[in-house]
């Protein structure tokens, strides 16, 4: 197994041809999605690589929460230009893409075949991940999360091959980030860092992670998100590599678990949904870690030396709702198009699939299919 090289700085982005040439990679595969091409954003990418002469080919065909058949058009591309590297520019989606079109070219099958724990036998080809996005942690993971509609769920793909050879961090990247965007990753950011903050997985060193993770997005996002500030920008991207990190050694928790089976089925975007089930979620795992939401009181910004450890541990949850009504997350799962006699339906997905059960089994709080349900009604 081998780590993720972090590159960061603003400008960084011109660099990719010499960390592309240190990976033995000559005739990379860009993995992107429209919109990022059209504004922009890809541009800084692709002019250092033809000032390098580069032979690339640009796959822009990524979508959110990219499909099965998105990967495997996307290994077609790939094989049909002889390419042996994969850069991954954009959010989690892009970045997913690009880790699963790496470990699909040198394993055969299909993605699908994939699914789980440590399922590919050859090592994927090198990849370089660029995040434009403040929020899933995906551009030093090991995870790729790919929609399957035949089966309306999505596919958690877990293997050490897939961690990338170099995050390629620019600031600069950031700059056009819609806010509706920043808001969405950022939230996605925020649950992530809590969530793996409160794992029965964490150990003192992934709490080291993604509290200082939470410190920072509490401290940046809504300068993020409302000013398009470089800096406070910068900062998210910073907690975004960081709290990465944390939630790949510590796990996610029941926010994921509830949030991947509404994506699949409504399509609704992932931070967004995180967002809107997280208070829901915290507040049935309060009673399991009183202490630990009092730290995350203080952590975002709240004198808690004053209050009792309960009082502070439920301030904590009305802080975490502070932040999501300013950044404009919706207020519940029916703004995002859920039908309410979905939610059975939902529960039991949540409960039942594979990769929903294996972030609910870090959850601090042992849930039934039921609670998922009323947790789910909160959310509602």
């Amino acid at each position: 197994m081998h780590r993720t090289d972090v590159v960061f700085g603003k400008g960084r982005a011109a660099d990719i041809g010499e960390e592309l040439s240190r990976l033995g990679v000559e005739r990379p595969l860009l993995v992107t999605d429209p919109t990022l091409v059209e504004v922009g954003v890809v541009e800084p990418i692709v002019a250092a690589l033809e000032a390098d002469g580069i032979d690339y080919d640009l796959y822009d065909e990524v979508e959110p929460n990219p499909r099965v058949a998105t990967v495997e058009s996307g290994v077609d591309r790939l094989e049909s230009g002889d390419r042996d590297g994969v850069v991954g520019i954009g959010g989690g989606s892009s970045m997913d893409t690009a880790k699963a079109i790496a470990g699909r070219a040198t394993n055969g099958g299909t993605i699908a075949d994939y699914e789980g724990l440590q399922n590919f036998e050859v090592d994927p080809l090198p990849t370089v991940t660029v995040p434009t996005t403040i929020g899933t942690g995906s551009e030093v993971t090991s995870a790729a999360v790919i929609t399957h509609p035949d089966r309306d769920e999505k596919l958690g793909i877990l293997d050490d091959a897939l961690i990338p050879n170099v995050a390629l961090l620019d600031p600069t990247l950031l700059e056009s980030l819609p806010s509706d965007v920043a808001a969405s990753t950022g939230m996605d950011c925020l649950t992530q860092s809590v969530m793996a903050y409160l794992s029965t997985n964490a150990n003192p060193i992934t709490d080291a992670l993604t509290r200082a993770a939470v410190e920072m997005i509490s401290e940046n996002l809504p300068a993020a998100v409302a000013k398009k500030d470089l800096d406070a920008l910068m900062n998210m991207q910073i907690a975004t590599t960081i709290e990465g990190t944390g939630f790949m050694n510590a796990g996610l928790g029941l926010v994921h678990a509830m949030s991947h089976p509404v994506s699949a089925h409504y399509d609704t975007p992932h931070g967004v949904t995180n967002g809107v089930i997280l208070p829901a979620v915290l507040k049935y795992n309060r009673v399991a870690r009183e202490e630990k939401y009092a730290d995350l009181a203080n952590a975002m910004g709240v004198a808690t030396h004053t209050m009792t450890t309960r009082e502070a541990s439920k301030r904590f949850v009305e802080e975490v709702e502070d932040l999501s009504a300013a950044v404009g997350i919706p207020d519940g799962l029916a703004d995002l198009g859920v039908e309410e006699s979905y939610l059975p339906d939902l529960a039991e997905a949540a409960v039942t699939r594979k990769d929903t059960r294996r972030n609910k089994g870090t959850n601090p709080r042992v849930s039934t299919e039921e609670d998922v349900l009323e947790i789910y009604r909160d959310a509602f």
